[in-house]
């Protein structure tokens, strides 16, 4: 697999440095998978890692009423959060195609930390590799 090995802008709008964070999460987890880092020329597999951050707003309809002094509520409950969302891609560097394809998002604060990012990284590989299939 080839990588660069510092910092690179997104287009996404996550933070350089927290992109890269977790770029190196996820080699740790491919290397874990018996996949090794190689010179661009050489690797069988780029890896694709992209990270946004995103703003999610979440109605809650009231399910229920609730009496307050001389009237009844029946409002929904909106809540505004931070998220972070990575997409992997794996794809086959002799035949330029993606082979493999994971996403997945999770709540963050204004800093996203080491602490939230691993699960993340973790959940997004889980189900890497594919398993092969038959006839191949």
């Amino acid at each position: 697999m080839a990588h660069p090995d510092r910092p690179v802008a997104s287009p996404g709008g996550l933070d350089p440095f927290t992109l890269h964070r977790i770029r190196q999460m996820a080699f740790a987890v491919l290397k874990q998978h018996g996949i090794a880092p190689a010179p661009y020329a050489e690797a069988e597999l780029y890896v694709s890692v992209y990270g946004e951050p995103q703003i999610r707003t979440e109605v809650i309809p009231a399910s229920t009423w609730a009496p307050y002094p001389h009237s009844y509520y029946y409002g929904s409950d909106v809540r505004t959060f931070e998220t972070v969302m990575i997409e992997v891609d794996i794809v086959d560097a002799s035949r330029g195609a993606v082979i493999w394809y994971g996403k997945a998002e999770t709540v963050t604060g204004d800093e996203a930390a080491d602490e939230e990012l691993w699960p993340l990284v973790e959940a997004v590989l889980a189900q890497f590799p594919p398993p092969s299939v038959p006839g191949e």
